[in-house]
């Protein structure tokens, strides 16, 4: 039966994840920095308090201070409303800063511990993970899928903290100034939440096809721009073979990235279109309105042409946010899926560090079975025994201390093999392996790695 590790060893990939169950784990990804988050949050709220002040003070700036009834302006009102205003601008201008800076650094410290994770748990993988995993698929992930996130934990999070408050407090205000044009404003709402929702999951189809044709880029440029696969080539005649597999998958790379920059443009284009015919829309129901005598006036007018302004750029990060997160969903997918991978050499909850003054040397093998495939699979009795699933069967040795042994056999007779189970590189399915008597198993990783030494032939 394959397992998790086999399936994204081979390049393939497992069953998809619920975007709740990963946004629920994106959010954990924070949980360090909360309070850098809840100042990240506080200033979003301040921001947008203060962004709607301005708004309402050009309202009371209009009507009571440029055209007020009889045609007297008040000049002293202008200026203090105008002094107001300014202090409120630079504010606004420091907040913007603060904000930044905090989210870069949130973002960047989450990002650290992403890619430290994320190298630390691979570094405790074991032998069989990296033999059974296509070349370039590990570097693929660390390099293409964690910097593929990039842009949404060091940007997004805070964006959308930031535009959400600050059109809920638009909207707010604009309801304030008159609910009919606020309704205009606000009817097309609907249909562009329904259609970012589908805009994001064909973006998250498509992120995630194009993470698995950079890794498969990967996987065709280390199998033939490393040494052996460029002596491969030139022996065989195999550089018109490569050059093709490469232009292929380069090829469907290309259509995918086209695909992923024109998914969410109509939906783009169609807000923004929208926005720019809104104001002559508002104009005119202004118009009617006026005629109507409702009290309408023309700072209201003003103010709500500026809280609609202020409701544009929000409207437009969201939807770009939204498509951005839903697609960086498959990139998080792949990511926690090599998180999510089981250490299957671990220290037992009784091993013990072993003094290497105190250790003479004596190894020792026991019916040792061992096959590099499913450790299910093949069985020490019957017709299985006799298959050749074992690459060790019933392996029983001695080498004392000091004593030098040469093991000898043809070529994928288990000779490294045997090096191998001894420091664990790899676990003997059956069997004991121990060292002065005591099983390797008992015998804690970091004190085995002190124990053993090992110059390997790639050396």
């Amino acid at each position: 039966m394959l397992t998790r590790a086999d399936v994204l060893a081979a390049g393939g990939h497992v069953e998809s994840v619920p975007s709740r169950r990963i946004l629920r784990r994106v959010a954990s990804l924070f949980r360090p920095y909360r309070s850098q988050v809840a100042v990240v949050a506080v200033l979003a709220v301040v921001y947008s308090i203060l962004g709607i002040a301005n708004p309402i003070l050009t309202k009371t700036l209009f009507d009571r201070g440029l055209f007020r009834p009889g045609g007297h302006h008040n000049l002293h009102l202008v200026y203090v409303l105008g002094a107001v205003m300014i202090v409120i601008a630079l504010l606004l201008g420091a907040i913007s800063i603060w904000e930044t800076y905090l989210t870069s650094v949130i973002g960047q410290r989450v990002m650290q511990d992403l890619r430290n994770g994320l190298f630390g748990h691979l570094q405790r993988m074991s032998l069989r993970f990296f033999t059974s995993t296509r070349t370039g698929e590990i570097q693929s992930r660390i390099a293409n899928d964690v910097g593929g996130v990039q842009l949404v934990v060091t940007g997004t999070f805070a964006s959308v903290l930031s535009n959400v408050v600050i059109l809920a407090a638009s909207l707010g205000a604009m309801l304030f100034l008159s609910w009919q044009l606020t309704l205009l404003s606000a009817v097309v709402l609907p249909a562009f939440v329904l259609m970012t929702r589908r805009v994001g999951r064909t973006q998250r189809r498509l992120a995630r096809e194009t993470q698995r044709s950079l890794a498969d880029l990967s996987v065709i440029t280390e199998e033939t721009l490393s040494v052996s696969g460029v002596l491969l080539g030139k022996v065989f005649d195999r550089q018109r073979s490569a050059i093709e597999r490469f232009e292929e998958e380069s090829e469907r790379l290309a259509g995918l990235r086209v695909r992923q920059q024109m998914a969410g443009r109509i939906l783009v284009g169609s807000m923004q279109a929208f926005l720019s015919i809104s104001p002559v829309l508002i104009y005119l129901v202004a118009a009617l309105t006026l005629s109507g005598g409702t009290g309408l006036t023309a700072g209201t007018i003003v103010a709500f042409m500026v809280l609609q302004t202020r409701v544009v750029q929000p409207m437009n990060s969201l939807v770009q946010s939204s498509i951005d997160m839903t697609a960086s969903l498959a990139l998080f997918e792949r990511i926690f899926q090599y998180l999510d991978l089981s250490h299957d050499i671990v220290d037992d909850d009784e091993a013990v560090d072993v003094d290497s003054e105190r250790i003479v040397g004596a190894i020792t093998f026991r019916g040792v079975h061992f096959t590099y495939g499913d450790p299910a699979a093949p069985t020490t009795n019957g017709a299985a025994a006799r298959d050749t699933g074992w690459t060790l069967r019933d392996v029983n040795l001695e080498i004392a201390p000091g004593q030098l042994a040469a093991i000898v056999g043809p070529t994928g007779a288990g000779k490294t093999t045997i090096s191998y189970l001894v420091p664990r590189l790899y676990e003997a399915t059956t069997g004991s392996i121990a060292i002065d008597g005591m099983d390797v198993r008992r015998i804690k990783l970091s004190s085995l790695a002190r124990l053993v030494g090992m110059v390997t032939q790639e050396t």
